[in-house]
C-alpha cells in the first residue's frame, strides 16, 4: 500500500497535536530512548518533510539542490516547531500534487537514482561506446 500525502497530512495532523498539548513541557530533555533533545528531534522532523520537497521542486537527479534549505534550528521555541512542520506538511503536499507520475528527483545521494526510459536507453549506449 502506498503512502499517500493524505497519510503525510493525517501523520503531521498527529505530530502537531501531539507537540501543542506539550509546549509547556521541557524540550530540552532527551526524546524518549534517543540521544537527541526533543527540540533537536522537532527540527529533524521538519527538516525530513521540507527537504524531500525542495529536493522534488528542484527536479534534480544529479545531486542535491546547491542551495540550503532552512529550519528553525534545535534553539527554536517548540511553537515554532509546529508553525514549521504545518508549513512544510503544506509544502510538501503542494509539490507532490503539482508532479506528474514521470518526475524524478534526488531524494538521496545513496543509492543513486538511475534514469528511466528513453534517457536510460541513451545512457547505456553511450558507457558502453
Amino acid at each position: 500500500m502506498a503512502f499517500t500525502v493524505d497519510d503525510l497530512q493525517r501523520l503531521s495532523d498527529l505530530t502537531v497535536s501531539a507537540w501543542q498539548d506539550s509546549l509547556d513541557r521541557d524540550w530540552s530533555a532527551p526524546a524518549g530512548n534517543l540521544s537527541w533533545t526533543c527540540l533537536r528531534t522537532a527540527d529533524h522532523t521538519v527538516d525530513t518533510v521540507l527537504a524531500p520537497a525542495i529536493f522534488l521542486a528542484s527536479r534534480r537527479l544529479d545531486d542535491y539542490p546547491s542551495y540550503g534549505i532552512s529550519t528553525p534550528g534545535p534553539d527554536a521555541a517548540p511553537a515554532v516547531f509546529v508553525e514549521a512542520l504545518q508549513t512544510a506538511t503544506r509544502i510538501l503536499i503542494a509539490v507532490v500534487g503539482d508532479a506528474t507520475s514521470d518526475v524524478r528527483a534526488v531524494l538521496w545521494r545513496r543509492p543513486r537514482v538511475e534514469p528511466r526510459g528513453p534517457q536510460a536507453a541513451r545512457a547505456a549506449r553511450t558507457r558502453r561506446a
